[in-house]
Formats: C-alpha cells, sequence, structure tokens
C-alpha cells in the first residue's frame, strides 16, 4: 500500500494527506482481471462476435422492442401495416379493465 505524503501550507511541515491510496490492490486486480470476460459480458472478442451481437440488437429492435415515437408498436408491426389492429385491440383491453374496475367498486 502506498501512502502519498503532501506538503501542508499552513504550517509548513510535511504531514501524511488524508487520502491513502492502495496501488498495490488496484494493480493486482487489474492483472488479474486482463481477460475481457472479466471486464464486460458480452464483448466481442472477434468481428464474427460482432456481427453476432450487431445482429441479434437489430433483431431484438425490429423485432421485439416497442418504439415510443411510433406509438409503442414495433417496427416489424409498422411496416406490414399492423398498428391498427393492435391499437384496437389495445383499446379493447383498455374498456374491459375499465369495467372489471368500475364493477369492484
Amino acid at each position: 500500500m502506498t501512502l502519498y505524503v503532501g506538503r501542508s501550507r499552513k504550517l509548513g511541515q510535511y504531514r501524511p494527506t488524508p487520502r491513502i491510496t492502495a496501488v498495490s490492490h488496484i494493480t493486482k486486480l487489474c492483472v488479474s482481471c486482463l481477460s475481457w470476460e472479466y471486464i464486460r459480458p458480452g464483448t466481442p472478442l472477434s468481428l464474427e462476435d460482432a456481427r453476432r451481437l450487431v445482429k441479434g440488437y437489430v433483431e431484438h429492435y425490429n423485432n421485439d422492442r416497442l418504439n415510443s415515437a411510433i406509438g409503442y408498436i414495433t417496427p416489424k408491426d409498422m411496416l406490414a401495416e399492423h398498428q391498427q389492429e393492435i391499437q384496437a385491440e389495445r383499446d379493447r383491453e383498455l374498456e374491459v379493465a375499465r369495467q372489471q374496475q368500475k364493477n369492484r367498486r
């Protein structure tokens, strides 16, 4: 462990600063974690890995992720022009939930 010493301007004497840095422990931690898998899971280690990860993200973005700019519909459904059907189904489900809430009171 390394203790950094600084000069106190007020007293004109050398005194330890309140900050103690454990340089040796940080160095050991960094040396033991040189593998990318420990630093960040899913980090591409080759060009093929990067292409696979990007392809998976694009498929998720286009097929599963609801986009708020287009009414919380997936881009795939928007291109297939299913937005009216999806919105009608959501409206029906909302009306059923409202009726159930009304009946509980």
